[in-house]
């Protein structure tokens, strides 16, 4: 879902860029979402990626507790 949305925005960006140019608040608007996009799922990704680490480290502690 995501993932379609960015690469709509950098499209429009290129279409800003070409049409008009790289200083209008349309195109920096559309770059600067994309990217803030871009930087939750990668957030997202690493919080994920805690919560099964801490997951898996529960799991261990309760086998060495039987």
């Amino acid at each position: 879902m995501y993932d379609e949305l960015i690469k709509r925005l950098r499209l429009l960006a290129k279409v800003y860029s070409i049409c008009e140019n790289e200083n209008t608040e349309e195109y920096k608007l559309a770059v600067e979402a994309a990217n803030a996009i871009e930087e939750q799922q990668a957030a997202e990704k690493k919080y994920l990626a805690n919560i099964s680490a801490l997951e898996t480290e529960i799991q261990h502690l309760k086998r060495e507790r039987e």
